[in-house]
């Protein structure tokens, strides 16, 4: 959702968000392989924490494509120490232990 009338209208219709195969397994690659996590697929598919676990336990191939953008993302962090010799690393410890 871009804009602030796009949030309140999606929030106030009253329907469920739909769970759309190539749509969302397309995001979370898209978004985990930027290092990005379910807050940000949450954010850009303007679905709740609920909505995001339930979609796992009712779609196999979503629970399937989480883990491996799971992998994709922690492969993006675990590389990110060689590729910016000048990070945080304090910053980079947390994210890894999270």
């Amino acid at each position: 959702m871009k804009t602030k009338k796009d949030f309140i209208q999606h929030y106030t219709r009253g329907t469920p968000t739909k769970y759309d195969q190539e749509k969302h397994i397309g995001l979370l690659f898209e978004l985990f392989s930027n290092g990005e996590n379910v807050a940000a697929f949450l954010a850009e598919a303007a679905v709740s924490r609920q909505t995001f676990y339930n979609w796992i336990k009712a779609h196999k191939e979503f629970a399937e494509a989480y883990e491996a953008a799971v992998n994709i993302c922690q492969r993006e962090w675990e590389k990110y120490p060689k590729d910016n010799p000048d990070f945080n690393i304090s910053y980079w410890a947390a994210m890894m232990r999270n």
